[in-house]
């Protein structure tokens, strides 16, 4: 299926992009606080959801390739 293909190819380039959108996260970014003051997004602070076991897996890899620490946590479905 041609449309498949095409997904397929674009992986590799979702996964940088996620990367360097998290890397800028990493970088500079600031969540207030009750406080009213900010403090620096930490890797705690972010959440990836994907489609299946082998996306996350994938990601995770990419993240921790770039030196940005990465686990998976398979709860279940953000649906239920």
């Amino acid at each position: 299926d041609k449309r498949q293909a095409k997904s397929y190819d674009a992986r590799p380039a979702i996964e940088a992009d996620l990367v360097e959108r998290v890397r800028t996260l990493l970088d500079g970014a600031e969540l207030p606080t009750d406080s009213g003051a900010t403090t620096p997004v930490q890797p705690s602070d972010i959440a990836v959801l994907v489609r299946s076991n082998d996306d996350a897996t994938k990601l995770r890899d990419a993240l921790r390739r770039a030196g940005i620490p990465a686990m998976l946590s398979r709860g279940g479905s953000v649906l239920d």
